[in-house]
């Protein structure tokens, strides 16, 4: 017991110490959104074009070395975040996947930047 306790304090803390903040978008700029450590940043355009926040969600995280995969609900939509490598981020590797409540997916690239 006391050895699990100090392996999870020991994945928080590398949790922590390990943080990252990068914006994507998909191709067309249909879905625009920051990641961070624990959450999410989604972004809509205004007529103006700037940028607003349009929602934050938390998200469970998982982290790999450099490679970074978040799990969400989102709009009635569960969503996955996968990035091969948060210092250099490349859109053949990238990626977001969307599934609807019936099973039917969707897959955009990513296009991100560290």
């Amino acid at each position: 017991m006391f050895k699990l306790l100090i392996t999870s304090m020991g994945i928080a803390l590398f949790s922590v110490s390990t943080g990252y903040s990068m914006d994507c978008s998909t191709p067309r700029n249909e879905i625009e959104f920051k990641l961070g450590v624990e959450a999410i940043t989604f972004y809509k355009d205004q007529a103006t074009q700037e940028r607003s926040v349009a929602s934050e969600v938390e998200a469970a995280v998982l982290k790999q070395g450099e490679t970074l995969t978040q799990y969400f609900e989102y709009e009635g939509l569960s969503h996955l975040i996968h990035v091969q490598n948060v210092k250099r981020p490349n859109s053949s590797e990238d990626y977001i996947l969307l599934e609807n409540d019936k099973g039917e997916k969707m897959m955009y690239p990513l296009e991100c930047k560290a």
